[in-house]
């Protein structure tokens, strides 16, 4: 059967490969941090929660904030008129037995993760799902089985990482990591943005 398939009012998310950085000397200054169990107990984040905006990695975010620039103008067709506000940024590490649990960023518009270390065998993977976990093509009534899944008619779906990628996605949608299954660390930089400028019209007017 001929026929187009139009994915309406899809979640789009950015991967590109960040090839401007030396990650190894970037892992060096990542491990000279201090860090913290993170609240759930599955792996370990920076006590800084303003990364970026340390002299130490200014590098990082002029990659990130161009990557993000690109996502927004060239991608999502947002207004030149809007500017990022950075938020907050931060680093993590997973050991041995470490995950992610699915989770979404709150007070923020964009999030995204640039992966400095992905050793094999430490869950090189990044998972993006529904916010109910329920396909968006049918009721939530009931779940009709599927024999193959494609970007169409999947709940979740999961991207491959190696290092150097940077992932760029809407704050709102839930994403996951698997179990890291060896002691070497797999680390990556987060980073929450907000948009700045003049928003609407008349009684849809906001100035932030």
């Amino acid at each position: 059967m001929e026929a187009e398939i139009f994915p309406l009012f899809s979640v789009p998310v950015f991967k590109s490969k960040v090839n401007d950085l030396d990650f190894d000397d970037l892992n060096q200054r990542l491990d000279s941090l201090e860090y913290e169990k993170t609240a759930n107990g599955d792996g370990w984040m920076s006590v800084q929660q303003s990364l970026l905006y340390q002299e130490e990695f200014v590098d990082v975010k002029e990659q990130v904030e161009k990557y993000l620039k690109g996502y927004l103008h060239q991608v999502l067709n947002v207004s030149t008129n809007h500017n990022l506000k950075h938020v907050c940024s931060w680093a993590i590490y997973h050991d041995i037995q470490n995950w992610c649990f699915p989770h979404l960023h709150t007070n923020s518009l964009f999030s995204g993760v640039l992966y400095t270390n992905v050793p094999k065998n430490s869950g090189e993977s990044l998972t993006f799902g529904h916010a109910q976990l329920m396909p968006t093509w049918c009721s939530p009534t009931m779940e009709p089985t599927v024999t193959d899944y494609n970007l169409y008619n999947s709940k979740t779906w999961g991207f491959d990482v190696q290092r150097g990628d940077i992932l760029l996605f809407p704050s709102h949608v839930l994403h996951n990591t698997p179990t890291s299954k060896t002691t070497e660390k797999r680390r990556c930089i987060a980073f929450n943005y907000f948009l700045t400028g003049k928003f609407g019209l008349k009684t849809a007017y906001a100035e932030f």
